[in-house]
């Protein structure tokens, strides 16, 4: 198997990795999903990384990416800035309210949420 490097957006743990053998979804730019599996129990909902592993086949769950490491990668736009906030780490701060900052504030909104007072300026919230 050859080492491959991906770029992806962690969406959402099929298996948590409480039960002992992690399941991520990625998504990747064009929109297709791919199955992560191995070293990803600390990988932050929402957060583009950089993904370096071995492609496998699974005989129930097919191909999927055998993770050895990965990086955090700077958000880069606003879709990764609007996911990153709606991952869920952010209590009070769904899908919703994270698209009003983002189209409020674009690829400022991190350091806007800095300043309370400009958050309340957002409209609908």
């Amino acid at each position: 198997m050859s080492t491959v490097k991906i770029r992806a957006t962690a969406e959402k743990f099929l298996v948590s990795a409480d039960r002992g053998y992690p399941v991520l979804r990625l998504r990747l730019p064009d929109g297709e999903t791919i199955r992560a599996v191995g070293a990803v129990r600390d990988v932050t909902l929402g957060s583009e990384c950089e993904f370096v592993g071995e492609f496998q086949f699974h005989r129930l769950y097919g191909r999927q990416l055998v993770v050895r490491s990965f990086s955090v990668s700077l958000l880069t736009s606003a879709t990764g800035i609007e996911r990153f906030l709606a991952s869920g780490t952010f209590v009070g701060i769904g899908k919703k309210t994270a698209k009003r900052l983002v189209t409020h504030f674009g690829m400022d909104t991190l350091d806007a949420l800095q300043d309370l007072e400009k958050v309340r300026s957002v409209p609908g919230l």
